[in-house]
């Protein structure tokens, strides 16, 4: 159980990583953020720390800013 809780932590921390490094237009609305929170949860979260910081530096290095 304290593995799980790890886990969504870190996610969370990349996830607001990736906040900063990609704006969104409907950022701020605590509403949006549960949802879009909750949905790359769902399609990320299978992923280790490790290849959380992979898909972290693959994004940096494919999207334009």
């Amino acid at each position: 159980m304290a593995k799980e809780i790890a886990h969504k932590r870190h996610f969370l921390t990349v996830f607001r990583r990736w906040e900063a490094l990609f704006k969104r237009a409907d950022r701020g609305d605590p509403e949006a953020d549960k949802w879009f929170i909750a949905e790359y949860y769902k399609s990320l979260g299978h992923l280790s720390e490790y290849g959380l910081e992979r898909l972290t530096d693959e994004l940096k290095a494919r999207c334009t800013f």
